[in-house]
């Protein structure tokens, strides 16, 4: 399971002993991934996606193929092993860098991460998303990863800021939340090449 779309796959051991193999993912992960979407998102409050906004199975093969780089990105899976020692078939963390499709914006991706509520706080988004670094700063052509998180998200925050992304803007208000609250969506970025 060596290199695929430019990713070499690896294990990784979190804070509490487990372990998991993060790979790059596509199109024919389309069912896993949707699964994995509806039992992370009810609980991911800092996520700007409802559950009922989760798509079907053929529009997460549509959506996934632009994480190639072939299309100017990559996407990362999280699988954790199982009691033989090899990697599982579900997946329980995402990290996700896509391009815009514009040549104004070449060598700018857009950044989205999500854990399962078992494997947060547990170091799976740190080592999801310097693996997925590590290949952005390889990539040539890559060279800024943005993102938008929620302001109510101190844990993701101080990831993000503990990786070198700085904060370049703050959008008021932009996302409802389920209690009809506001959230501001904090603006960060890492200049990679």
């Amino acid at each position: 399971m060596g290199d695929v779309n430019g990713f070499e796959a690896r294990a990784v051991t979190l804070r509490d002993g487990r372990r998991v193999w993060l790979r790059a993912g596509g199109p024919d992960d389309a069912a896993a991934y949707r699964d994995y979407l509806l039992r992370a998102v009810p609980s991911a409050d800092g996520v700007g996606l409802f559950v009922d906004e989760v798509l079907t199975e053929p529009e997460y093969r549509e959506k996934l193929a632009k994480y190639l780089p072939t299309r100017g990105g990559m996407g990362l899976f999280a699988e954790p092993f199982g009691a033989d020692g090899r990697p599982g078939a579900s997946i329980v963390g995402d990290c996700g860098l896509v391009g815009f499709g514009r040549r104004k914006l070449d060598g700018v991706l857009m950044m989205g991460m999500m854990c399962d509520a078992g494997w947060r706080g547990v170091g799976l988004g740190n080592a999801m998303l310097s693996a997925a670094l590590d290949w952005a700063r390889a990539e040539p052509s890559v060279r800024r990863v943005e993102l938008g998180v929620l302001a109510t998200n101190p844990g993701a925050l101080a990831l993000y800021r503990s990786l070198g992304f700085v904060e370049e803007g703050r959008l008021r208000g932009r996302f409802r939340q389920a209690d009809g609250s506001l959230v501001d969506d904090v603006l960060m970025a890492l200049v990679v090449g």
